[in-house]
């Protein structure tokens, strides 16, 4: 039977590389704790609290982090030890994470959720280094990067006129979930048109099997239905006007 006790969250590793979120995650749990006094400088903690706290933190180190630091027992000086070892990594995150923000392109993904989780990630570590990304970054990140193919499209989902990201991605989760119904509850359905102009009458054909990116999720969407009716074209722009209203 093991007696290795559970780690509440992902240990400090000996390259640092997760530090920055190490640290936050820390902070928070000898909060949760009520011990989050005795990482201050100056500060009151009483000598049970300050080996609580040190115990937490040795806890959520990597094993030869904590034979390295095996003699300290105040938890202020582990901490600032643990910080003027890492705390360096915010020069080496944040450029790679600006250039992660700068290279993202919504067009790239084949879902909205890759993106959207995507962009979060780059989000977090662009606020664990001290800097900020507002709703607004995040809004024009995605309108600006639709694609050349789908100005048309981006100006109709600006024309919504969204306050936060989290009302965009919503709105753009819902047209690619109707989008999926749509395929999924026609099995008459015979083809699958996508207009990369959305101002121009023809089409080119393609295989069902091919419509795997957000280009064809949010393009307005051609299905042609074999039945002794005449075609039926069905766009899913026109659903998603019919859900915003």
């Amino acid at each position: 039977m093991s007696n290795i006790q559970k780690v509440e969250y992902e240990a400090l590793t000996v390259s640092g590389d997760n530090y920055l979120k190490w640290a936050l995650d820390t902070k928070i749990y000898l909060n949760s704790k009520s011990l989050g006094e005795c990482i201050k400088d100056p500060n009151t903690a009483t000598q049970t609290e300050r080996y609580s706290a040190i115990f937490i933190i040795r806890h959520h180190l990597a094993e030869s982090l904590k034979q390295q630091y095996l003699t300290l027992e105040d938890p202020l000086e582990l901490w600032v030890a643990l910080k003027k070892r890492y705390d360096h990594q915010k020069t080496v995150i944040l450029p790679q994470a600006k250039f992660d923000w700068k290279n993202l392109r919504f067009e790239d993904f084949k879902s909205i959720e890759e993106f959207n989780f995507e962009l979060f990630r780059i989000v977090a570590l662009i606020k664990l280094c001290g800097e900020e990304v507002t709703d607004k970054d995040m809004l024009e990140k995605t309108f600006s990067t639709f694609g050349t193919p789908n100005v048309v499209l981006q100006q109709q989902y600006r024309a919504m006129n969204h306050n936060t990201y989290e009302d965009l991605i919503s709105c753009l989760l819902l047209a690619e979930k109707n989008n999926q119904l749509l395929l999924r509850n026609n099995p008459q359905i015979v083809d699958v048109d996508v207009e990369m102009d959305m101002d121009c009458a023809a089409e080119d054909a393609v295989d069902r099997t091919k419509i795997t990116d957000l280009t064809s999720v949010l393009v307005g969407v051609r299905v042609v239905v074999s039945t002794n009716r005449p075609k039926e074209a069905v766009h899913l722009d026109q659903l998603l006007a019919q859900d915003a209203e």
